[in-house]
């Protein structure tokens, strides 16, 4: 097994088990309305709410050993799960089969996954408004993967374009509706 191979099998199960946490905290109907709209709020480029940091501690992540650059992708993770919540996360609704039940046309499925960096965030940030207002879940794991690793040169580009394939494949399969 090589270094980058092994860095991918310990990187994949953390972000999958931190999406669930952080999905699970949201929906919960404890949790303070006033956080949750903070959340929804969130300027991912600047992710500095106590609502952010304590989602991410109680998602399990070393908030200390963080880059900046790690900080914004999961200020976006974290603002889009907040969005969609209570109905964010469904481990059983693929990303592809949700865009094709919500009734997201082709055109923006392709710009959403040929987009990149900001960009991406941006599409990513107005889709998850859309599936919210139909309440429609979908698996936010391969998601969360695809925001952290997107723009990388390395084997977590390479894992990004397999989800962006993943979800092509799934939308057009299931989007009979969708055209």
């Amino acid at each position: 097994m090589t270094d980058s191979e092994a860095t991918a099998q310990s990187v994949k199960p953390q972000i999958k088990r931190v999406v669930e946490r952080i999905a699970s905290l949201l929906r919960q109907p404890t949790y303070p309305r006033g956080n949750l709209a903070a959340l929804r709020r969130l300027q991912p480029t600047a992710p500095a709410t106590a609502a952010f940091w304590q989602a991410l501690a109680f998602g399990g992540l070393d908030i200390e050993s963080l880059s900046e650059t790690e900080l914004q992708r999961w200020g976006t993770v974290v603002q889009a799960l907040a969005v969609m919540s209570p109905n964010a996360h469904s481990r059983t609704v693929p990303v592809g089969r949700a865009l094709a039940q919500a009734g997201i046309k082709p055109g923006r499925v392709e710009t959403l996954l040929a987009a990149r960096g900001p960009a991406f965030s941006t599409l990513l940030r107005r889709l998850c408004r859309q599936l919210a207002g139909q309440a429609q879940p979908l698996d936010w794991r391969p998601l969360a993967e695809l925001v952290m690793w997107e723009a990388h040169t390395d084997w977590r580009e390479e894992a990004a374009e397999a989800h962006r394939f993943a979800i092509a494949r799934a939308y057009y399969r299931h989007g009979k509706t969708a055209a």
